[in-house]
């Protein structure tokens, strides 16, 4: 094992004694990015970068077997795909590890990801000093809110009708727009047609999404509204159940217009969690085992629809380990050995508001420019999680930025929203919205997760929404932690 081997692995362990025995398992913010970030880039790292990517291991060969059969089965039109034949992987695989930089950016990227694990940690205890709590007063305020029933933040009838006819507009705006884009029929043609891998990747390059305003909706404000509706209709008629159950139909259709697997699972989840952290934020067995099943079983149905060809439930899991564990850590290969060996760091140019701030012209996205150089393919992307965009932006004073800032910003939004706020429906809602934010994080840049993931947007949202009852600190005596009466409200 060699030396920055060794400072990745002391970074895991911290971290993970840190997840399991300081902060946790829990449903909040910080508690859910720490723990992912030890999902998808803690130990898969470890395997990926020391053997996948030498494309020895017995998985390796079970994943070639199963993408193989996929790749060598005809089209829909009976046409064989013309990168059938051709080994799935190993030629890829190849032309990372005997790249003449690979060593020395394998280092840097073992570096860099022991300042993400440690730098998320520092960013949480940054943002507790900042806002006068610690570990303890989260607690406090995690088993007041476990106490406690979800507050109405709709206190005035002619509130509740307001948001009820906003809900009503949007659903109708919603079907006008998959009219005029003609999604229905796009919807049924990927999802209930048999079409191979790289038939459905065209259909979704080229019609999957929406326009910018679109997308942005769709990626927050349409999450946000949907858990603040579910948890207001207990207030309402059934006038209100009826328009909130067509909204969330119709976002549910709109995340499969993407035409991607990620979007309609991740929205669902969300809303699993929501229903559980209306109830708790701490993780019980059933929780547990309830979202595992539903994030799991929703991954392999949408392996099959992606792969109308793949049979056998085994090729479906190790095809599902592939995309999920090692995938990103290949991103993230990508990324340490494209710069500075072939491209030079970008200090930001890529992103339209700093180059406009600093007056200079905008240049290409790096997930475009990684894959033309190390993949060859023009017209293809490599996205990688917050880091790799931090590397090729900024270099070392990203890596070391960019993880503090990220756990820094999950530590703020835990403590305004379960400590200060307390259950209410927009505190619920924006924890919710903030878990997508995570999900953005981990798949492409910081920058993209503020905005597009909405982390920057939880506080505006929630102020907008209403902040019932008054803001306080809820649990958050250092003296007497001790639990309160539920508030009385319109359940209690």
């Amino acid at each position: 094992m060699n030396m920055t081997g060794a400072i990745f692995l002391a970074s895991l362990l911290f971290a993970t004694w840190f997840m399991f025995a300081r902060m946790k398992v829990n449903f909040t913010l910080s508690s859910v990015g720490l723990l992912l970030l030890l999902t998808f880039h803690g130990p898969a790292y470890w395997f990926y970068t020391r053997y996948w990517i030498h494309g020895d291991s017995y998985v390796n060969k079970l994943y070639d077997r199963s993408a193989a059969a996929v790749l060598n089965s005809p089209s829909s039109d009976g046409i064989m795909p013309p990168i059938a034949n051709v080994p799935v992987i190993y030629d890829h695989l190849a032309r990372l590890s005997g790249d003449l930089a690979f060593n020395s950016s394998l280092a840097n990227l073992d570096v860099a990801m022991a300042l993400l694990l440690s730098g998320t940690v520092l960013g949480f205890f940054l943002a507790d000093r900042a806002m006068g709590s610690d570990q303890s007063h989260m607690s406090a305020a995690i088993t007041t809110w476990q106490h406690s029933r979800p507050d109405s933040c709709l206190r005035r009838r002619w509130a509740r009708t307001v948001f009820w006819v906003l809900v009503a507009l949007c659903s109708a705006a919603l079907i006008l727009l998959y009219l005029q884009t003609e999604k229905f029929s796009l919807v049924y043609k990927y999802f209930f047609t048999v079409g191979n891998e790289i038939e459905k990747i065209k259909w979704r390059r080229e019609s999957g999404g929406f326009s910018y305003f679109w997308n942005l909706f769709f990626a927050t404000i349409a999450i946000f509204a949907t858990v603040y509706a579910m948890n207001e209709i207990r207030f309402s008629k059934l006038i209100g159940i009826l328009i909130a159950l067509i909204f969330i139909a119709l976002i549910i259709f709109g995340k499969m217009a993407y035409l991607s697997k990620a979007p309609v699972i991740v929205y669902i989840v969300q809303i699993c969690l929501a229903v559980n952290i209306a109830r708790s934020l701490k993780v019980s067995k059933t929780a547990a085992v309830s979202l595992l099943a539903i994030l799991g079983g929703g991954a392999v149905l949408m392996v099959f629809v992606a792969n109308s060809n793949l049979q056998g439930l085994g090729n479906a899991l190790i095809f599902l380990f592939y995309r999920l564990f090692m995938i990103p850590n290949e991103s993230l290969v990508e990324y340490f050995l494209a710069f500075p060996n072939y491209l030079s760091h970008t200090y930001g140019l890529e992103n339209r508001f700093i180059a406009f701030f600093l007056g200079e012209p905008k240049i290409l996205e790096s997930y475009w420019r990684v894959a033309e150089v190390l993949r060859g393919v023009g017209g293809s992307t490599t996205t990688a999680m917050f880091t790799g965009d931090a590397w090729a932006e900024f270099s070392w004073v990203g890596v070391i930025i960019f993880p503090i800032a990220f756990g820094g910003m999950l530590r703020f939004l835990d403590i305004i929203l379960i400590a200060k706020i307390g259950k209410t429906s927009a505190s619920i809602a924006g924890l919710s919205l903030g878990y997508y934010g995570i999900f953005i994080a981990l798949s492409t840049s910081l920058f993209t997760a503020l905005l597009t993931g909405g982390l920057s947007m939880i506080p505006i949202l929630v102020m907008i929404s209403g902040l019932a009852p008054s803001w306080k600190l809820a649990g958050m005596s250092k003296a007497e932690p001790a639990l309160s009466k539920p508030p009385s409200g319109p359940l209690s």
